[in-house]
């Protein structure tokens, strides 16, 4: 079976990341995974042989860190990711960032029953939504909550709080 896991953060210090990986492959041994990974600092991380870590390399990573500029970088990472996600073809989706989610909710609305779409709420930026792009993540979240097959929360008051604001199927 296949695993995709869309990661924008630094790898080496996202412990919930790291054991989800180590649990996964000691469980799982015949499970393949692939992390597509958007960082900001090189990782120095060693996984077993059946994970493979794809850093996404934007070529829009040069311009300015702002609001205009964060979203053709978005769109960027969306197509490089979404292509590999079709190559791949994985079974399970695991989403662990906001903004690693667009790619892998389209990949759920086209192939629909055929994947399993899992993601992970690491924390809540966007509520309330202040800006445009605010805006427009709130409302990706929103949908990829919505269509997920499982939502994973940090503890109790976050499963209530979400519940709350964008009432998932399954969390």
């Amino acid at each position: 079976m296949k695993l995709a896991l869309t990661v924008k953060t630094s790898l080496d210090h996202d412990g919930r990341i790291i054991s989800q990986i180590d649990y996964l492959v000691k469980k799982f041994p015949n499970l393949i995974i692939h992390i597509y990974l958007l960082s900001d600092k090189p990782y120095n991380i060693q996984f077993s042989k059946n994970v493979k870590v794809i850093e996404v390399k934007l070529l829009t990573r040069f311009l300015p860190k702002n609001a205009f500029f964060k979203f053709f970088k978005m769109i960027e990472f969306f197509s490089q990711t979404f292509l590999r996600l079709l190559v791949f073809s994985p079974k399970i989706i695991h989403v662990h960032d906001e903004n690693a989610i667009i790619a892998p909710y389209i990949y759920k609305l086209i192939f629909k029953s055929k994947i399993y779409l899992i993601y992970d709420d690491h924390e809540l930026r966007n509520i309330p939504p202040k800006g445009n792009v605010e805006k427009i993540m709130f409302f990706l979240e929103k949908k990829i909550i919505k269509t997920s097959d499982l939502v994973i929360v940090a503890n109790h008051s976050r499963k209530k709080f979400l519940n709350k604001v964008f009432n998932p199927k399954n969390s």
